[in-house]
């Protein structure tokens, strides 16, 4: 049976808290005295109060994320356990389920933080192509010679071939040869 129960303002802090604490709207709709996920998220989308609330404690969650990260790398406490080989003897051997596990968790933890906070938490992406001072020095960067490729002194073969070929010369008509066999393909 759903959960009818009306949120209060004492029940919208406790909700912020913990979210704060690492937990989910769907974990603490589970609670017994919590109304339902849905009368959390309507909440949300009606009360700017508690909205901008919410909002904040999304943002501390991200820290406890943080932590947690730097937490679940360190923990090697799992990462071996004892089985018995044929013989009978006990050896230590690697639980790559845990370790595995692990990376799952820390992956998942980065991804999430990746899409609530790109400016912090997102890879970066360097617009610049390499050039200093924007757009004027990445195209001093490039000349004639390049077909647009900084750093590469001369164009790739096949660009040359393939102008070559599709761009007859006064008084040509262009080569019907195709052109992997002037690469020798």
């Amino acid at each position: 049976m759903a959960n009818r129960k009306a949120l209060t303002t004492e029940l919208k802090q406790e909700v912020c808290a913990r979210i704060a604490e690492g937990e989910t709207v769907r974990q603490i709709g589970a609670s017994e005295h919590m109304p339902a996920t849905s009368t959390i998220y309507l909440a949300l989308a009606s009360d700017a109060e508690f909205a901008e609330n919410y909002a904040r404690a999304r943002e501390a969650q991200l820290v406890r994320w943080e932590d947690e990260l730097l937490e679940i790398a360190d923990d090697a406490s799992k990462d071996f356990t004892v089985r018995t080989n044929d013989s009978g003897e006990e050896v230590q051997v690697v639980d790559h389920e845990h370790i595995a596990r692990s990376k799952v968790r820390i992956d998942t933890r980065k991804w999430l933080m990746s899409k609530r906070a790109p400016k912090k938490y997102g890879d970066r992406v360097d617009v610049n192509h390499g050039a200093q001072d924007g757009l004027g020095d990445l195209l001093r960067e490039i000349d004639g010679s390049t077909r647009g490729l900084p750093g590469h002194p001369r164009p790739p073969q096949r660009l040359a071939l393939a102008d070559r070929q599709s761009l007859p010369h006064h008084g040509q008509e262009r080569a019907e040869a195709p052109l992997s066999d002037e690469l020798g393909a």
